[in-house]
């Protein structure tokens, strides 16, 4: 409980410590005392744990770990309760979700739902709820995403239950601004910020605050780049501070594209004014380095618009202490050539520790 306590406050180190210790140690109960520890806590605690670090671990930047973590998750518990299938499910979706395995996805959303109608389990209900709506904005069926993700999250409150609301708030947040609702989203969005500010849920803030800073750019304020780019360095900061590489490349791709847009920007304004008077104009503000940079980093591929994630996929398959499997990989080829000259820090390779 401690761990799972952690991971959402956002302390993903401590939250990994705690976890795998539980994991190291943890003796498996008799079919009475399982009854007993679930009637106790609500869920079991194997299947919890080990749902849980498999999200830390994605967090972390070991996404081929977290995905057979998940799933052996989901494929133990089949043998356990109806409560306990439906916890890894659900704790597995978010992760399916987000390194775009969507048939995956469609299959143990398909599964939650049935599985938590047969034992009325409203929560879990709400929640496959919501991922169907996640799962039809990534098809492209944005407005019927939305209109099923508000289902969702309408169960949820109606639950009084609110634990990763603002998560899905930011979901809906970038749904609406693909159809057009960028002012409904910039309200959903606040409202997710709100609410992390009121409850102390952390884990996931750097993406709400991308989120923020994309539909800033998109309402066009006057002002909305410079304050794009303080919500950018300020979701970098909560990455960092939280070791959430998965959310920091996320961000980074995010304030790439931005200053790669500035500096193309600021380059056509000098050819303008070259090509008019020879000279460029004295108020024509000079394209930084670091501007240069992140155009170069931004036009590359890998960081593309949610390639990060697909990049991240096919990094490389992590062994127990392979360091030229995926978390090399991820440090080497992003962090140590090109990010680390960006920001002037990196995390130390190191600080992951070793897979377990």
């Amino acid at each position: 409980m401690l761990g799972t306590a952690l991971h959402y406050l956002g302390d993903q180190s401590n939250a990994r410590r705690h976890l795998e210790h539980m994991l190291s140690s943890y003796v498996a109960p008799t079919s009475q005392q399982q009854h007993i520890d679930i009637t106790r806590y609500h869920f079991d605690q194997l299947v919890t744990g080990r749902g849980a670090l498999a999200r830390i671990l994605w967090l972390q930047g070991f996404p081929d770990q977290a995905m057979r973590m998940a799933q052996n998750n989901v494929e133990n518990a089949r043998a356990r309760d109806q409560t306990s299938l439906c916890t890894a499910l659900d704790l597995a979706c978010m992760i399916v979700l987000e390194v775009a395995d969507l048939a995956t996805t469609e299959r143990y959303v398909t599964m939650l739902l049935e599985r938590s109608a047969k034992v009325v389990l409203g929560i879990y209900q709400a929640f496959g709820h919501s991922f169907e709506g996640e799962l039809l904005i990534k098809r492209g069926d944005v407005a019927a995403g939305v209109q099923r993700l508000r289902a969702g999250l309408d169960e949820l409150r109606e639950a009084s239950y609110v634990l990763r609301s603002p998560g899905l708030l930011g979901t809906l947040a970038e749904g609406l601004a693909r159809i057009g609702q960028v002012a409904e989203g910039l309200m959903a969005i606040d409202d997710a910020l709100a609410q992390c500010e009121r409850t102390d849920e952390r884990w996931n803030m750097t993406e709400l605050l991308r989120v923020k800073g994309e539909l800033l750019l998109l309402e066009g304020a006057p002002e909305a780049k410079v304050a794009a780019e303080h919500h950018y360095q300020l979701g970098l900061e909560w990455a960092r501070r939280q070791g959430a590489l998965f959310w920091e490349l996320r961000c980074a791709s995010s304030l790439a594209r931005l200053l790669r847009d500035q500096s193309r920007s600021a380059m056509r304004r000098q050819s303008s004014s070259r090509s008019t008077t020879g000279l460029p104009k004295g108020s024509t503000r000079p394209i930084s380095k670091r501007q240069k940079r992140f155009s170069t980093l931004s036009d590359s591929p890998d960081m593309g618009r949610c390639g990060h994630s697909r990049w991240i996929a096919r990094s490389g398959h992590a062994r127990p202490g392979d360091r030229s499997s995926t978390e090399e990989n991820l440090h080497s080829k992003i962090g140590g050539q090109q990010l680390s000259k960006l920001y002037g820090r990196w995390s130390d390779p190191a600080s992951a520790g070793t897979m377990v």
